[in-house]
């Protein structure tokens, strides 16, 4: 795979096809306000969304934006702790008709432009896992035929509508959501999905299990599940585990039937070669 500089991914980001910037109309970039609690959803609006002209994030961590500019997260990431510690507030104007991946481009210029973030991407071999059906058989509600078809086109709408019997939000359209299991002192997970496939499960276990997870299962098909588990000692201190909900492999194995298996695997990580913790002003 052919690496590029620092700099040259810098400069990569900074243009289009056809070699013209891509920028917000108008962004704000600030440290928030440090009494302020995690938010469930940290991020409103964007291109999909019902607002897709502007979009806000809140309380949110350098670390966690890079998941938003770059799709990556959890040890798909390589760099200093305080990304993950120092929190801002960001919120910036779109250009009418800008897609998912443009906006993406523009997300990777502010951060450039107001953090001088310079990443540059490696690949690495790392300890993994495959996700397989266990020994007697899965656990999954296949989606209906009409949230199948949705779930391949672009969202709209809001994405959650009232709350279940439990009192947790219900997804008022396909997608994944993870709300803190209630009761749990926020160190456990509800994991909610509807119209999921298994690879996008996967993707979302990376944060909570440390290595990558692929999806090995020959399931091809989109299901709507749930999973509740404790958020593990390499996330949070042992003396504050919850003990509600069972550990990753253990809720895989009891509530949807499957299984990790350890594996070698390689991994693209996003490799973060500078950054300030105070972004320039607005």
């Amino acid at each position: 795979m052919r690496r590029h500089p620092p700099f040259v991914l810098l400069l990569l980001c900074l243009l289009t096809v056809n070699g013209r910037a891509q920028t917000f109309e108008v962004a704000s970039v600030k440290l928030a306000d440090p009494n302020l609690g995690e938010r469930l959803f940290p991020v409103r609006g964007g291109p999909g969304t019902s607002d897709p002209g502007r979009v806000e994030y809140s309380n949110i961590s350098l670390r966690a934006m890079l998941y938003y500019a770059y799709g990556v997260a959890g040890n798909e990431i390589s760099g200093p702790p305080w990304l993950a510690m120092n929190k801002f507030d960001i919120t910036a104007t779109i250009p009418p008709g800008t897609t998912k991946p443009q906006f993406a481009v523009m997300l990777q210029n502010l951060l450039a432009d107001r953090f001088h973030l310079v990443v540059h991407h490696e690949q690495k071999e790392v300890n993994g896992f495959a996700m397989v059906i266990g020994k007697n058989g899965p656990k999954l509600t296949r989606a209906s035929a009409e949230d199948t078809a949705a779930a391949t086109q672009p969202p709209s709408g809001p994405v959650v509508s009232g709350v279940d019997e439990k009192g947790y939000m219900k997804l008022a359209r396909p997608g994944m959501i993870y709300p803190f299991l209630q009761g749990s002192n926020s160190k456990a997970i509800h994991l909610i999905a509807r119209a999921q496939l298994l690879s996008d499960l996967g993707r979302i276990l990376v944060s909570f299990v440390h290595g990558p997870v692929d999806d090995s299962t020959g399931l091809s098909g989109r299901y709507d599940f749930t999973l509740d588990f404790s958020i593990d000692s390499g996330v949070v201190a042992p003396d504050v585990l919850d003990t509600s909900a069972p550990d990753v492999p253990t809720a895989l194995q009891e509530q949807l039937g499957l299984k990790l298996e350890p594996k070698k695997t390689q991994l693209d990580v996003l490799v973060v070669d500078s950054a300030d913790k105070v972004p320039t002003g607005n």
